[in-house]
């Protein structure tokens, strides 16, 4: 089975996430402007380890992690910087779910059809996969795209203006309904068989009376002399 995407609501969605932007966080000395580089991205593991307690000893260093030093962090890792990134983390995990999605329909094999079916359902499953390969094409420039604002949170980046993937329903309805055809055509065929089966069943019946009905006429011609 397939499911209808709108992609175009998902490149709004991203444009809307990429376009946006959020106040530059006080420099704190060791890192910089952008809590989402190496060294923020650090610091922020660091503030998860932690329980934020008085005279709490930092695991990395070694020293007293003052009061002041927490109020900097707070305000580096702002409510609106966090807000931005979890909003990033969800729309890359929901276009991975949807690749996954796309990329897990199975396709039928043409070998598993009667010749009178087998050059359209490969065309329809070539059709299929090419479809699917700008899909993913799409897909993969949405969430480079929202890689690419994580490096960037401050500022907004243009909105992309890319080619909306193609639909390919259609050729799922036309698959659907080939095999439709092919299970119709099979239990058809199956039913012939029965059908002859049971013909040549009673063929055999009726000669095996008949020889018997010979045989015993002809005792009785020999019981006659």
């Amino acid at each position: 089975s397939y499911t209808h995407i709108v992609w175009s609501d998902y490149l709004n969605s991203v444009n809307d996430i990429i376009g946006s932007g959020i106040s530059k966080p006080d420099v704190i000395i060791g890192l910089s402007e952008n809590p989402s580089d190496d060294k923020g991205k650090f610091a922020r593991q660091g503030m998860r380890i932690h329980d934020h307690e008085p005279n709490e000893i930092c695991a990395f260093c070694g020293n007293v992690i003052s009061e002041d030093r927490w109020e900097l962090l707070l305000s580096y890792f702002s409510d609106e910087y966090q807000k931005l990134d979890l909003r990033i983390n969800k729309a890359i995990d929901t276009l991975r779910e949807i690749q996954k999605t796309i990329n897990q329909t199975l396709l039928p094999d043409e070998s598993q059809f009667y010749e009178k079916f087998k050059s359209n359902i490969n065309q329809l499953v070539l059709n299929i996969g090419e479809k699917r390969g700008e899909q993913n094409d799409f897909i993969n420039v949405l969430i480079n795209s929202l890689r690419n604002k994580q490096n960037n949170m401050a500022a907004g980046i243009p909105n992309l203006d890319i080619k909306i993937p193609s639909e390919i329903d259609d050729y799922f309805t036309r698959l659907n309904n080939i095999i439709e055809q092919s299970n119709d055509y099979t239990t058809n065929i199956n039913q012939e068989k029965k059908k002859a089966k049971e013909v040549i069943r009673l063929h055999e019946v009726a000669r095996k009376l008949d020889d018997f009905q010979y045989e015993k006429e002809n005792q009785q011609l020999i019981s006659y002399k």
